[in-house]
């Protein structure tokens, strides 16, 4: 009883010996200023998806704008800058379809890829792996 209380005590103590470690990490000043530009960007999109004339245009388009808000958290960080200079681009209440596509072609993106089992953004979606 001893020995297998002995090997526990050991197993758990390089556990948490490795698990310590397994988090340290540097990072640079340039990989945190992109965590929070990307951050900002996210906001951005999400406050103009909020805005009453996209919602409306969403419902319009048949895409539920809870929905395609929830699915901005799931962007990648390519997807995100993209859609944050098109918002940038277009100008003030122009542009808007635009923007809105390229939203609902990035969630139809994400739902094949989803369906066809590559990513697993979406929880109601079932692989067809």
């Amino acid at each position: 009883m001893k020995m297998i209380a002995a090997l526990l005590a050991f197993i758990m103590s390089t556990m948490t010996i490795e698990a310590s470690y397994a988090g340290t990490k540097m990072f640079t000043t340039l990989e945190v200023m992109e965590g929070i530009t990307l951050n900002q960007e996210r906001e951005k999109i999400i406050t103009f998806m909020e805005s009453e004339e996209v919602q409306a245009k969403m419902i319009s388009m048949g895409v539920d704008p809870r929905e395609a808000i929830h699915r901005v958290a799931g962007l990648s960080a390519k997807e995100i800058s993209t859609l944050s200079q098109e918002i940038d681009k277009a100008p003030a209440g122009a542009g808007v379809g635009s923007i809105i596509g390229a939203a609902v072609f990035v969630f139809i993106v994400l739902l094949i890829t989803d369906i066809l089992g590559f990513t697993k953004v979406f929880p109601f979606t079932k692989s067809v792996r």
